[in-house]
């Protein structure tokens, strides 16, 4: 009998996917990226890290508490603050307020600051999923409930208080795309 496999989860006998590759696929579905950026707007939550979250508990099946969130969060955010914001800052500045008569040149730079940003973002990611190897993963627990736990936890790391109704709703959307991310196809 071969293993079965469902969406969002690595077959038993195989390693799981990347975070990086999972990241890229989760944020290109409906609904995500918006999702992603209220979290990050109204709560300051990094989203590298709520992706994280979500992967953690949809792919690799382990809880994430509320203090391992937190200092993840924090082993990262040297590199969050002084690389990836500031290409961020860079990057809004030019889209919204170009001096005149640099409209075309200032497309090609942001687009650059762009690309710079998502490698960034994505060695940012390949750094998170090296300090989450040492949670337990594989518990006898449903993915969605490992997704939801892990990600309520990453978000109360940055939140004061309980999450607001649009913020449980923008969690909801991430658990569900994280369910629903289709397999990567094997090379």
């Amino acid at each position: 009998m071969s293993p079965t496999n469902s969406p969002g989860t690595a077959l038993a006998d195989s390693p799981p996917e990347r975070l990086s590759d999972f990241a890229v696929r989760i944020y290109a579905l409906p609904d995500v990226p918006e999702a992603c950026l209220a979290l990050q707007t109204r709560l300051g939550a990094d989203v590298t890290v709520l992706l994280m979250a979500v992967w953690i508990g949809a792919v690799r099946r382990a809880d994430l508490n509320e203090a391992t969130a937190r200092d993840i969060a924090d082993a990262v955010a040297g590199w969050r603050d002084t690389v990836v914001l500031p290409l961020r800052r860079i990057r809004t500045t030019l889209k919204k307020a170009v001096p005149e008569g640099f409209s075309a040149e200032s497309q090609i730079i942001r687009d650059s600051v762009k690309d710079l940003e998502i490698r960034a973002e994505l060695l940012q990611l390949d750094r998170l999923e090296n300090l989450a190897k040492g949670l337990e993963s594989g518990l006898d627990v449903a993915s969605e409930a490992c997704a939801a736990r892990s990600l309520h936890n990453a978000v109360l790391a940055w939140a004061k208080g309980p999450p607001a109704p649009q913020d449980s709703a923008a969690m909801q959307t991430l658990v569900a795309a994280a369910l629903a991310v289709p397999e990567k196809s094997a090379p």
